[in-house]
């Protein structure tokens, strides 16, 4: 963060953009990496010529609002590239404390092969979507290998596991329908933490021979790790785990208040979870291996296409296309570029913005794929999350909203049963970071 005489504070996000806050008339703009590198080099004020460099360069909320509005109805003209979440039921051989569903082995409901099947013809008609397979377990499926075959022939697609079931048999077997990669959960670098996070003795182990058993076939194996107070003191070790292990990568993602840990004693504090991304910031840094050490929210993946699609367009002035990869309504795109398909064919949102009241029609009811693409893009729930972030209830006021980019709009949701409220574990973690800054 910088001061300058004019009442202009600077703040760099990182290498390709920032944010510059105007104090008199406390306005916030959007500034590229030649803005920053300008104001960078200035050590005291800015002159007439300087103000009028920025005015042509940055922007403001109003350009921001016309530049999403543009950029969203662009969107709907290409291939669907974005990630579709398959939820394939509720079912768990685990009672995981930090389950943001409440999944369990009382659940009977699963996702079939005919149900798959026309999702992933649907699917397949729209564009060439990333899909994610998700649970509850998905390897507890009575018929897991039909379910995930539909989506594998056609797709990349990436499982979320507990790893507990991948035998040698079920890894070759995953190997055979050319699984992109296996995300597995490991809470702990020792079976004590683990197990207790895991709600099941043994889960350890088991994990464990199911991550070796990845790797030793060859799939593209990611261990995610959910930190909270029982083993933020454990992420080093996880990290000379996951090295050991020879996985490719691991990401780290803290417990978040809801589901079964709603409510829990053992969440991180902004100032531990402050401190908890420093640590991962400092291994990333000191790991020469080829290990990639990863933060942000478990479900958050894939590279959002759409916008590099845009870059391409004669529709954006240079200036807009500065902007394409920033401006933004929420920090994954859910309801743009995102959506979930839950085991008996509802069509939701993601794992978090799901349920009888974001139901927005079922796949069986889905005739061809414009019908579906109508249904995704301009249903009334996504027209509030396609809003920029100027225009979200919950971020217009705020101060830190190009900050966070609008945080995880599922958080919200869960504590609040409105997809556009605002993520405040995200918004405390960067008050956090700026009073820090400040100090």
């Amino acid at each position: 963060m910088k001061n300058l005489k004019n009442g202009i504070v600077f703040w760099r996000v990182n290498s390709d953009y920032g944010i510059i806050v105007g104090l008199e008339e406390r306005k916030q703009y959007l500034c590229d990496n030649e803005v920053l590198s300008f104001l960078e080099g200035k050590s005291d004020s800015l002159d007439n010529s300087d103000i009028e460099f920025l005015n042509e360069h940055i922007l403001d909320d109003l350009d921001q609002k016309e530049l999403f509005k543009k950029m969203i109805e662009e969107k709907k003209k290409l291939p669907f590239t974005g990630i579709i979440y398959i939820d394939t039921g509720r079912r768990c051989n685990l009672r995981c404390i930090g389950c943001f569903n409440n999944s369990g082995s009382r659940y009977k409901d699963e996702m079939t092969p005919e149900i798959a099947e026309r999702v992933a013809d649907l699917l397949g008609k729209i564009g060439n979507p990333q899909i994610i397979i998700t649970g509850g377990e998905p390897l507890i499926l009575k018929h897991w290998s039909e379910v995930i075959g539909s989506f594998s022939e056609k797709f990349n697609i990436t499982i979320f596991s507990n790893g507990t079931l991948i035998t040698k048999d079920v890894a070759s077997k995953l190997k055979e329908l050319k699984v992109a990669a296996v995300k597995v959960s490991l809470d702990g670098a020792s079976p004590a933490a683990h197990d207790k996070l895991r709600g099941v003795d043994d889960a350890y182990e088991k994990t464990i021979i199911g991550i070796k058993n990845l790797v030793d076939v060859g799939i593209y194996t990611i261990i995610q790790s959910t930190i909270s107070k029982i083993n933020i003191d454990q992420i080093e070790e996880l990290i000379k785990l996951a090295n050991k292990l020879n996985v490719n990568e691991i990401k780290f993602s803290p417990l978040r208040g809801i589901g079964r840990a709603s409510g829990s004693n053992i969440i991180l504090s902004s100032q531990e979870l402050f401190e908890m991304l420093k640590k991962i910031e400092n291994y990333r840094e000191e790991n020469k291996g080829n290990l990639i050490i990863t933060n942000g929210e478990a479900f958050c993946e894939g590279d959002q296409e759409w916008r590099k699609e845009l870059y391409k367009s004669d529709k954006f002035s240079e200036k807009e296309k500065k902007y394409i990869k920033f401006v933004r309504s929420s920090a994954c795109d859910v309801g743009i570029d995102r959506f979930q398909i839950n085991y008996n064919g509802d069509i939701t949102f993601c794992p978090l913005i799901t349920g009888e009241k974001v139901k927005i029609g079922n796949i069986n009811e889905i005739r061809d794929s414009n019908e579906l693409l109508e249904l995704l893009y301009n249903n009334p729930i996504s027209k509030v999350l396609q809003n920029p972030l100027a225009e979200q209830q919950a971020c217009k006021f705020c101060g830190l909203k190009y900050l966070c980019g609008g945080g995880c709009r599922g958080e919200g949701f869960v504590v609040t049963g409105k997809v556009d409220s605002c993520d405040y574990l995200s918004k405390d973690y960067l008050t956090e970071v700026v009073t820090s800054v400040k100090r």
